[in-house]
This record gives C-alpha cells, structure tokens and sequence, in this order.
C-alpha cells in the first residue's frame, strides 16, 4: 500500500501498526487521521444523540487513565427499549493521561458529525482511536481464550449481527373480529406476559376456552439479559397485532426475540414454515477458506444445539478463516421440542449460502436466530477497513422494506389504470397507502436493464440522502423476482413529459423554466459537494427530474450513481452507462467520468428540443 514510503500508517479493526524514519515515540499526533463508518443511518435519531453524547463524555474520561489495560475503555448503553449502542476509547500506552484525553477530544468532535448519518463510526488518529456502534450485539457465551478474557466489570467483546423486524400473518384457520372473545383473550394473554418475561427466557401459555382459545409462545435469544428478553418481547405484544390485525396466527421475529400466537396448539411441535431468510450483500473474501470453514462451523453447531443443555437448544461460536477475518455463529430451537425436532429443523433450513453472499436462514418458530430465524443457525463475518466501498456496503435498510401485499393492495394489483408509465426498466404505478399517503412505485421488470445492483446501488443511496431537490424514496420491496421501489408522487410527473409528452401541463414560461433550472442546480451540487457523500449521478435527464404541484425540481434514479472519494477527480469505467444524448464525450468515448460529466448533463437538461436514447 505504501512502497518506499519512510512513514507509513495503517489501521484494522484489531490493531495499528505504524513505522518512520523519525522518532514517534511518547507523542501525542493526531495528523494523519481517518474514519471507517456505515453509511445507513442510526434508528431513533433523536433519543440516540443525547445517549451517545453522554457515553462519550465518560468513555474518554475513563481511557484517559492509565489502568492495568493501558489507555482503554468500552461500554455499552440502551437508547431505546431494544436499540443499543457500543463504545471505545483507547491511547497508545505511551502517552499521558492529558494528551491522551486531548487525542480522544479531537476524535469526537469527528464522531459528532457522523451522529445523523451513520450507525457506526471509528475516528482513527495516529494515538488514539474512539469509536461507536449501533450494528453490533452482545454473544455472551462465545468461548474465549485466555487473551481474550473480559476484565471485571468490562462489557463483554461485541459479535456483529444483524437488527430487523420481520413478520408473518396466517389466516389458514380464520380471522377475527373486532370486540370478538378471542381478541380479548388475546389481549388478556399479552397483558400477562409481562410478568413472566422479567424471570424467563422461553415461556408458552393458553387463555380461554375453545374455539376462542389463544396459544402463545415467546422465546429470548439465551445470550442476552432478561431485561433486554423483557424489553423486546413488550415491543412484540405491542407490534404484531398492529403488524397482523384481526388474524387468528402470527409471528414476529426481532434480533432479541420471537413471539407467536394461533388458534390452534402450537406447543412441543417441530414446524419449518413459514420460513424466511436475511443476509448481508457484501462479497465473502477469501471464499475458498470461507466455504469449507463455515460447513464444518454450522454441522458442529447444529449438533450442539440439538443436545439439551441448561441455556435450552442453544449454541454460539467463532471461527476465524483469516488472520482479520472472523465469523459469528449461532443456532437456537424453542425450548418445547425435544432433540430430534431441533436437530430436523436446523437441518432442513440450514444456512443456504452461495460465492457471493453469506445467507441467514429461518424457519419457524422453532428457532429463533438473529435475523428473522424460527429455525436454523446463521454465520456473519465483519472486518472493517478503512473508508469502505459503496459496493461491500451492508444492506442496512430493512425499516424501508415493504410488504408486497402492502404494495400490490395500494396499487390494485398493479392495474393498467394506475400505470403512469413504462420504460426499459419496467413500468411505474400509482398507489395509495392505507393511511391514504399516496405513492409512485417502480416495478422493475425480469428482463430489465437496471440489475440487482443498479438495485441495491439506488436503495443504499437514496434512502441516506435528504435534500428538497432530491425524490424522497420511501422504501422497496424484494418478493421472488419482484423488485419494487417506492417514492413519494409527485403530482406532475416528469420534466420528460413536460417537455415532450402529449398530455396537458402547466406551460414552462420563463420563471418556471428558471425555478426548475436552478432547483436542479441546487440539487447537484448536494450530491457534489454538500452531501458527506460525494456522488455522481451519471444519468442526469429530463425523465429523472421529476416536478411536484409547484414545479419544484426533484433530481431521481440513482441506480447508475457512483460514490467517489472526497478529493478524488474522475473515475474510469469499461462499462459505460446512460443516455448518449446526455452523455459527456469524454464519459462517452474513453469511460472517464466526473462532477462535469454531470454538470455537461445538467446543461444538455436545459430545455434542448430534442428525445434522446437510453444505452
């Protein structure tokens, strides 16, 4: 990374390594300095900033002094009833308590800015590093060696998993209605939950009489506090009957905890349906060490948790596969069946994985893993490096994930009356929401030339930008071959059809033309240059500037948009994508794009007579 260099720096999650031709030893330097962060943000933003602020404020005052661990301290706090956050602080032991706590001011005055745009941050200066992190969960069980035994009182060592809210509605065996005996048993139950959660992990009860008999299970991962165990499953009895209202069986899954009710005996039953599944999409590296590694883990963990032990059908372990590379592990049955079923069931949903992706599969309420699990074991791996690319982000979204029925229902199946247009990509829906908010959908068709990753690239980046010049995207939606994207609607379509389409617009005099003109301008330049994020569009045209009942502009599609370093001027591509008409000739010709291949666009933009084709 460095050749001939005579001083040099580098970073990892687990360690700094450092050399030079000069003395640093016993100095407190804080230039050359970095940051590696998430680029999802953090849930519950305003309860998060006053909890991180305070644990801030105590972490560095606590790693100033020097203690039998050197210059470190780590902490974790609640800042909602099921979100946590984790800190760090650490000097190198070769500076005082003073300029150690100097070092970690600096570096939180960097955190701060991080505090509404990511979950997870570490600020690395040349003597200390400070760090937080909101994507992370406690497996106080994971075995450790000697060396990586926990201090007294210290929090233990963080394992990453995965937050989510998933859920699923049955009405296999009827409804209910309103004010009907099974939904006040169901609310009795509920109501009685709470005192039992406070002292137990796994617990199954009835209320009522048959045919308006309730059965219920909840289930906390084993790893965690009965607080947490507590907290999470009130969050369940609260969620999943606004999440499935007037259904007669439910489940819903968080990272803590599962809860799940029917009309019908639920308990001591091994059931694999229904099943989901959840994973990361960043690229396993080293894949050939990887596969064979994460075999052999899952076998040994589904046979460990098979066995009945007093943690009930419960496993979790590490491996490393590299020297920086490490995945977590763990698989849990409900505590109602016996060996065999759980053995079965961890079996048949077994992690699915394939070269590019590291897969959590789940079941039933027979297990409960991380992720949206009834059933199965899952494997994550984490390695931070420093400044991390678009393409190895984690899909961090999953409060903006629809429900296809959520969608289908809003646009009555997708009906031609409510088409308001079709292109390459596919065909774009009008919708209504059931609290009447009404919507644009972008249903992208099979054989579409916008991917999985043009995909992914718009939902990562959309979603992370605000700005009144930029389309509010609303969420998405993956069902089998189904992507949907979902935006706000903007009552006059697009500067496209204004333009050129046969239907009645308001008519572009120049004040109009003005106001478009220099809200695309102030767009831009937020991708450009005001966002943290520097972007670059790529595909800047009529039909992605979309125009609300004002004739504000609205910059949209970033499924071609480009995350480029803060100093870095231009990009070179083999694969060149967009509208030639639009196209810089530079972009055009040799692949090399940058800020002015945008800016050629948004000049081309300016109200030329003529319909440009799409590459």
């Amino acid at each position: 990374m460095c050749p001939l260099y005579v001083e040099s720096i580098v970073w990892y999650d687990e360690c700094m390594l450092r050399y030079a031709n000069r003395s640093i030893f016993s100095l407190s330097e804080t230039s050359p300095s970095s940051d590696a962060w998430y680029t999802d943000t953090v849930p519950n933003y305003e309860e998060f900033v006053p909890v991180i602020e305070k644990t801030t404020k105590a972490i560095i005052s606590q790693a100033a002094r020097t203690t039998a661990r050197g210059h470190f301290a780590s902490t974790y706090a609640n800042y909602t009833s099921i979100h946590r956050v984790y800190n760090f602080a650490m000097c190198t032991p070769d500076i005082d308590e003073v300029e150690c706590k100097n070092c970690l001011l600096i570096a939180s005055k960097k955190l701060s800015t991080y505090y509404n745009e990511s979950k997870g941050v570490t600020s690395f200066l040349p003597s200390c590093q400070l760090g937080y992190d909101t994507a992370i969960n406690q497996m106080t069980h994971v075995p450790l060696t000697p060396d990586q035994a926990q201090a007294p009182g210290q929090p233990p060592s963080p394992a990453p998993t995965v937050t989510f809210e998933v859920y699923e509605c049955s009405s296999t065996n009827g409804n209910y209605t309103n004010g009907s005996a099974y939904q006040h048993n169901l609310n009795r139950l509920f109501s009685s939950l709470s005192t039992k959660t406070s002292t137990r992990r796994f617990y199954n009860t009835t209320t009522g009489n048959f045919p308006s008999k309730v059965y219920a299970i909840y289930q906390c991962r084993e790893d965690l506090g009965l607080d947490i165990c507590s907290e999470c499953t009130k969050e369940a009895t609260k969620k999943i009957t606004q999440l499935c209202p007037f259904y007669s069986e439910a489940i819903v899954w968080y990272d803590e905890c599962m809860l799940r009710y029917a009309n019908r005996s639920i308990f001591s039953l091994s059931e694999t349906n229904p099943s989901r599944a959840s994973w990361y999409d960043g690229i396993v590296s080293n894949y050939d060490k990887f596969g064979p590694l994460v075999e052999k883990t899952m076998n040994n963990m589904v046979t460990e948790a098979s066995s009945v032990t007093s943690r009930g059908h419960f496993a979790n372990t590490y491996a490393d596969w590299t020297l920086i590379d490490r995945m977590y592990c763990f698989a849990m049955c409900t505590r109602d069946i016996d060996e065999f079923g759980c053995k079965n069931c961890l079996s048949t949903e077994r992690r699915k994985r394939s070269s590019s992706h590291i897969v959590v599969a789940i079941s039933v309420p027979l297990i409960l893993v991380v992720l949206l699990l009834s059933s199965a074991g899952f494997c994550v791996y984490r390695h931070k490096r420093k400044n991390p690319s678009p393409d190895e982000e984690i899909v961090g979204v999953e409060s903006l994930q629809f429900n296809f029925k959520t969608i289908r229902d809003a646009t009555d199946n997708f009906s031609e009356h409510n088409k308001l247009g079709q292109g390459g990509f596919g065909s774009v829906y009008k919708g209504k929401l059931r609290d009447g908010q009404e919507i644009a959908v972008k249903r992208l068709s099979t054989c579409s030339g916008q991917g999985s990753t043009e995909f992914k690239t718009e939902i990562l980046l959309a979603a992370k930008l605000q700005h009144n010049n930029l389309v509010k995207l609303l969420g998405f939606c993956l069902h089998g071959e189904e992507k949907l994207l979902v935006y706000e609607l903007l009552p006059n379509a697009s500067l496209d059809k204004v333009l050129f389409g046969q239907n009645e617009h308001p008519s572009l005099d120049w004040e109009i033309r003005f106001k478009i003109l220099l809200g695309t301008a102030r767009g831009l330049l937020y991708l450009h240059e005001d966002s943290r994020l520097k972007i670059i569009h790529r595909d800047l045209k009529p039909s992605n500037i979309l125009l609300d009942e004002y004739m504000n502009p609205k910059i949209s599609d970033f499924g071609l948009a480009r995350l480029v370093g803060r100093e870095q001027m231009h990009v070179d591509t083999s694969k060149v994508a967009g509208t030639y008409g639009y196209m810089a000739p530079e972009y055009a010709l040799t692949g090399r794009f940058s800020l002015m291949s945008d800016v050629y666009s948004f000049w081309s933009n300016s109200f030329g007579g003529s319909k440009w084709s799409h590459v």
